[in-house]
């Protein structure tokens, strides 16, 4: 029983380091993704591959701080099944998933706050259209995450057989 509880346990802590890893890495990913749209010229924001290039940045950089912070911290305990290089692009391929649905729910918001809104007076600090693209970057991430999670968990770090 003690053992049992041991596990769950442990179980409870790296699913709490992992949430803490997700939230530094949704600040770095909200943090380029927004520095992108930014750094991009203006006449270039009302295209398509803007904002598909600024997400595939952001996602590039926040999956590999949160594999370096999961590595050290969540999953450090673990005699890992695989070597480091391997893990990463594991971590990579698994978070792959996450993206990919991070980019159905981002085109899906999009689609239901249309552009019209945009009229409507609002209290928010950046235009309604950046608004729009950052609430469907952050409602994807975390819809991703929780995918993430579980090829991470189960795969990425899979512990060594005893």
């Amino acid at each position: 029983m003690a053992e049992i509880q041991a596990e769950a346990s442990q179980h409870k802590r790296q699913f709490i380091l992992f949430c803490i890893v997700g939230a530094s890495g949704v600040l770095v990913n909200m943090a380029i993704f927004a520095g992108v749209l930014w750094a991009l010229p203006k006449d270039a924001l009302g295209r398509p591959y803007t904002d598909w290039f600024a997400m595939l940045v952001a996602w590039v950089v926040s999956v590999a701080t949160n594999f370096v912070l999961n590595d050290r911290l969540t999953f450090a305990n673990h005699d890992s099944h695989h070597d480091g290089l391997q893990r990463l692009w594991r971590y990579y391929v698994g978070a792959a998933s996450g993206f990919l649905l991070q980019w159905v729910v981002y085109n899906f918001v999009i689609a239901v706050l249309p552009e019209t809104l945009a009229a409507w007076p609002t209290a928010l600090p950046v235009p309604w259209t950046a608004a729009r693209k950052l609430l469907g970057n952050l409602t994807g991430i975390g819809v991703g995450t929780i995918a993430n999670y579980a090829v991470v968990r189960f795969w990425v770090f899979r512990k060594r057989s005893s």
